[in-house]
């Protein structure tokens, strides 16, 4: 989302952001599945916003379909609520080492507290991917323990999706979904 003004308030940083109105892109999963054209569209939308984050030298650390709001103008993603996100040499809210994010989400390395960087957002952007097609997240439990255990130990389900998914499609969910940061996008 664009950021119109930062300031200081008291003690906290205050951002004045864009208002979207179209929602987020959870309210669009709930709908059912997305045709995967449509979630690769959406896909591309949210890398281009990524590439802007990283050339920053920020990572978002908690990309997930709730901080991904639709421009109903341009039928656009935008990416919002940074607030756990941090600057390549590690500056952010949080001390390195601190295991910040939405567990469905969390990149392996994220997980047992490695250092992060874009290859994080795009574990995330996977999952998010994943979920478009599948109309559900690949790793789920009944505790934060359990899904953070698939993400390391897991592999995700692609045999699962549906089947008009393309075969490159669903390489390109094996890579970004790639346990060993080094093996990703």
């Amino acid at each position: 989302v664009d950021i119109y003004d930062v300031f200081d308030h008291g003690s906290t940083l205050a951002l004045v952001i864009e208002f979207v109105a179209g929602g987020s892109l959870t309210d669009r999963i709930k709908g059912g599945k997305i045709p995967w054209r449509d979630a690769l569209e959406l896909t591309l939308g949210v890398l281009e916003g990524l590439e802007e984050l990283h050339d920053a030298e920020l990572i978002h650390r908690d990309l997930k379909p709730d901080n991904i709001l639709m421009d109903p103008k341009r039928d656009r993603p935008k990416i919002a609520d940074l607030g756990v996100a941090h600057d390549a040499a590690g500056r952010g809210m949080t001390q390195q080492g601190t295991r910040l994010g939405t567990s469905e989400y969390m990149s392996p390395e994220q997980i047992q507290g490695k250092p992060v960087d874009a290859r994080t957002d795009l574990y995330a952007m996977g999952i998010v991917l994943y979920e478009m097609l599948q109309g559900l997240v690949p790793f789920v439990g009944e505790s934060d323990f359990e899904i953070w255990e698939g993400h390391i130990r897991q592999e995700p389900d692609l045999e699962s999706l549906p089947p008009e998914i393309p075969q490159s499609v669903c390489a390109l969910l094996q890579t970004a979904l790639a346990k060993d940061v080094d093996a990703r996008y």
